[in-house]
């Protein structure tokens, strides 16, 4: 859960361990899931992509051998007409089985994926 104040922004960083046998490249996207509004009401993803903007490199290009993880930073920046709950998700992709980034690709398989939650007020 980040906690994020209008028109401000954050730096978070995204960990990335590698448990396959061998060394591959790894990278992130993030997507939008949902919006809660603060009364209670439902916002909806063009919302959520005008009013939260994440700047971070989506290239798999961070090398990482067997057991060894490392951390992707993340510049988040809430604009000053957001408010509310923003849930995201957040995929891991590994250039073996994505060669090139998933990026305009939907036959990608995500190597982990978590949620989390901006909340901004």
């Amino acid at each position: 859960e980040i906690q994020l104040e209008r028109g401000k922004e954050t730096i978070e960083t995204v960990g990335v361990v590698n448990t396959d046998s061998s060394v591959d490249k790894f990278g992130i996207k993030i997507t939008p899931v949902k919006k809660q509004n603060p009364d209670g009401t439902a916002g909806t993803l063009e919302e959520m992509d005008k009013e939260v903007i994440f700047f971070y490199n989506e290239l798999l290009e961070k090398e990482l051998s067997p057991t060894v993880g490392d951390i992707i930073p993340i510049t988040i920046k809430a604009k000053s007409s957001a408010s509310g709950n923003y849930l995201y998700k957040v995929e891991a992709y590994k250039d073996s089985t994505c060669p090139g980034g998933p990026t305009g690709s939907t036959t990608c398989p995500a190597y982990d994926s978590r949620s989390f939650f901006v909340k901004i007020s």
